[in-house]
């Protein structure tokens, strides 16, 4: 199995599980692109997990969408030496964590183990968070569903940095193109529920 499937597999098992059966046919189609990727959207008139106009969308081929248009900020933090060790990798997935709290305060179990990451990782780390998390919601994830799998989808790609930086490459190699004849028409709406 390709990078692009393995990942899939890994995503779908965490954060959509019901879709775990097709995830690494779904990731190698992503990767491939053209009709292949395209035939994963039947439908932009329909939000993840709804029904509509377009028929139900599966969740995994939005996120797999958002994780390549995240792709260059992504790759920055994952390419970064710091992640060369573990305390490096360590260290960021404390500070993941504590962004997510209420209360900012470290756990005495996650301060004796890592240290603050450096200012510039921190920085990375918070640009690859406010990236991804906008890539979510612009393909129609709630805010809270959005922040909740940047966040997940984060710490899975620290804890195996290489392997993860592959993956992004793998989605993002073929950039999306639209069918002969026809253009693509960026589309910024964000669907609020809720006041």
């Amino acid at each position: 199995m390709d990078v692009s499937g393995e990942w899939a597999e890994r995503i779908a098992r965490q954060f959509t599980p019901e879709e775990a059966g097709l995830a690494a046919e779904v990731g190698t189609a992503y990767a491939e692109g053209g009709s292949r990727r395209r035939e994963l959207f039947p439908g932009d008139e329909t939000q993840p997990g709804a029904f509509g106009p377009g028929g139900p969308i599966a969740e995994l081929p939005m996120i797999l969408r958002a994780l390549a248009q995240a792709g260059p900020v992504l790759l920055s933090l994952l390419g970064s030496s710091y992640l060369g060790n573990a305390t490096g990798v360590t260290s960021l997935l404390v500070a993941l964590r504590q962004g997510h709290r209420d209360n900012p305060a470290r756990e005495k179990g996650e301060q004796a183990i890592a240290s603050p990451p450096p200012a510039n990782e921190r920085q990375a780390l918070e640009q690859s968070l406010k990236t991804l998390r906008g890539r979510l919601t612009d393909a129609g994830f709630a805010p809270s569903r959005a922040n909740e799998l940047a966040r997940g989808l984060l710490a899975e790609m620290l804890s195996d940095a290489a392997s993860a930086e592959r993956f992004i490459d793998s989605v993002t190699a073929v950039p999306d193109k639209p069918p002969k004849g026809e253009r693509i028409i960026p589309r910024f709406v964000r669907h609020r529920r809720g006041a």
